[in-house]
């Protein structure tokens, strides 16, 4: 054997080495909701933006983001496929995305996130929202991180207010809800 043989012979393991250290190590959304914690799937939002901002994230990020919401304020939330048929019994969180977008493209300085959102408990409508936020930075000539902490802030905001109505809409087991009117 010769050193040109040696070279194929170590070329391939040691190309399987370093290409094995660069894998992505992605880990699913597990978690374990309290005993008895409600149920609310959350379906795809309508995407009715004009075009995609890159810096926005898309319909399916947006639906982990209020399920990893939902998880942190003691619910059990369900992933329901694009396309799948929605539950007819149970909680259902849906709605359309109108804007999630920086200055670039609607203002000067600016992130916006504009979503109207729907809850339906077996097929009846329990709260309809709109939630429209802008988050405004430093003048003009920002970089690109100001802009993406702008809109992350203002999706932060949608997602405390978005948690804070759901809770008022369905209550977790042991918690006693206000009559409405009253607020907590």
């Amino acid at each position: 054997m010769g050193i040109r043989d040696w070279t194929r012979l170590l070329t391939l393991p040691a190309l399987v080495l370093v290409l094995s250290g660069c894998a992505v190590n992605r880990k699913p959304l597990v978690f374990h909701p309290a005993p008895g914690a409600p149920r609310i799937a959350v379906a795809r939002f309508a995407d009715l933006r004009n075009g995609f901002d890159g810096s926005a994230p898309t319909p399916y990020a947006l639906q982990v983001r209020i399920a990893e919401a939902l998880v942190q304020a003691g619910y059990d939330p369900v992933l329901l496929k694009a396309g799948s048929k929605t539950p007819d019994r149970g909680y259902v969180l849906t709605g359309r995305i109108y804007r999630m977008a920086g200055p670039y493209r609607y203002g000067p300085n600016a992130g916006q996130v504009w979503l109207s959102v729907v809850l339906s408990n077996d097929g009846r409508q329990v709260f309809t929202h709109d939630y429209n936020q802008e988050v405004w930075y430093g003048g003009f000539g920002m970089d690109p991180m100001s802009l993406w902490d702008a809109q992350k802030r203002a999706l932060e905001l949608v997602m405390a207010s978005l948690v804070k109505d759901v809770r008022q809409a369905v209550p977790r087991p042991g918690e006693i809800r206000a009559p409405k009117g009253v607020s907590t």
